[in-house]
This record gives structure tokens, C-alpha cells and sequence, in this order.
């Protein structure tokens, strides 16, 4: 399952010097504090968009990837679907 969502829905601010990390580890919280531990748990793709980027929190390979441009979203969701 891809779960995708708004960073505005999870109000994390985003800090100027905070380091990728911090940023994966504060959205992380964030999301599992909003829709809990099962639904972090059962998505295996999960992806927070701002206005031009979005950050890939989760996924197959357990590799974080902040900073993803919004618009190359597209192309992660079809090159994880075809796997």
C-alpha cells in the first residue's frame, strides 16, 4: 500500500538547518503520531508532499529519500508499482 499525505496535515515545521535525519525521523513521529503505528506499519510506501517537494518517509528498500521533487512523483509511483 502507498499512503501519500500533506505535511500540513501532519504540522511539522521544517527548520532551514534541519538535517535529512532529523527531518525523516521528525516526519516519521509526526505521521505515526497522527494515524498511528498499525497504519505505519501495514503502507509500505509512505510519502509526505509540500508545495514542490515531497519526502518518501518509508519504503521497500528502507531507505528514506527527502527532498524528491513533486514533480517526479509520478515516476516513483509507477517504478515502485513495477517492481
Amino acid at each position: 500500500m502507498i499512503t501519500i499525505v500533506s505535511n500540513e496535515k501532519l504540522n511539522f515545521l521544517l527548520s532551514l538547518n534541519t538535517d535529512n535525519n532529523e527531518l525523516i525521523d521528525g516526519l516519521t513521529d509526526s505521521y505515526i503520531e497522527k494515524y498511528g503505528q498499525d497504519s505505519y506499519t501495514i503502507s509500505k510506501v509512505i510519502i509526505v508532499t509540500s508545495e514542490k517537494v515531497c519526502h518518501v518517509i518509508k519504503n521497500v528498500y528502507n531507505l528514506p529519500e527527502p527532498y524528491l521533487l513533486t514533480s517526479d512523483l509520478q515516476e516513483y509511483i509507477e517504478n515502485y508499482i513495477n517492481l
